[in-house]
Parts: structure tokens; sequence; C-alpha cells
């Protein structure tokens, strides 16, 4: 966001370095996911560690692909503010999700 607005001011030069430390980010973060999703199924019974990977990997996979045409119709269609108000409940979902099947066995 922030390079398109640099660029749709005339600022063709800064273009490049911002997408390139934008790049560098989403590495970042896509490393930072691996071990810490990894880290979370230690917890787990041997029997249910792959299973549970394989339904989070997928989970996160498809979640990637309609998210630009998704928001950008409720964008275009309802309000601006209305896919942050939906990313926000799915990170309440998320949370619960993770508190209920991940937390600690008492």
């Amino acid at each position: 966001i922030l390079a398109f607005i640099v660029w749709s001011l005339g600022f063709q030069f800064y273009l490049i370095p911002l997408l390139s430390i934008a790049n560098i980010l989403n590495g970042l973060t896509a490393s930072m996911f691996i071990p810490s999703a990894q880290m979370i199924l230690t917890d787990l019974d041997e029997t249910k560690k792959a299973e549970s990977y394989g339904i989070s990997d997928c989970l996160i996979g498809l979640g990637f692909i309609p998210t630009g045409i998704i928001g950008g119709y409720l964008t275009e269609q309802i309000n601006y503010i209305f896919p942050f108000i939906l990313s926000f409940i799915g990170i309440i979902f998320l949370i619960w999700y993770l508190r209920k099947y991940f937390d600690e066995e008492k």
C-alpha cells in the first residue's frame, strides 16, 4: 500500500527499494511461521502430528487463494473497512480454535 501511494505521488525512484523491503519482510514472516507451527505441533501425540500439520498448512494455503478477490469485492460493494472487520473476526476465531484444540492437557 505504501509503495502504491509513493508511486501515485510521482516518486518512482522509491518504488523498487520499497517493494524490495516489502519482499524481505514477507520472507521473514514466512520463515518465522514454519518454526512456530512446528513448535505448536510438538505437544501433540505422534499419531496426530502429521494430520494436524497437514490440516493447518492446507487451511493456510486455501486462505491465500481468494483473499485478494474477496477483499476487493467487499471493498467495492460494501465499504473499505469491512474486510478489516472480517479479518478481526477471523483472528478472534483463530485464537479460539488454537486455544480449544492446542491447549495443554490438564
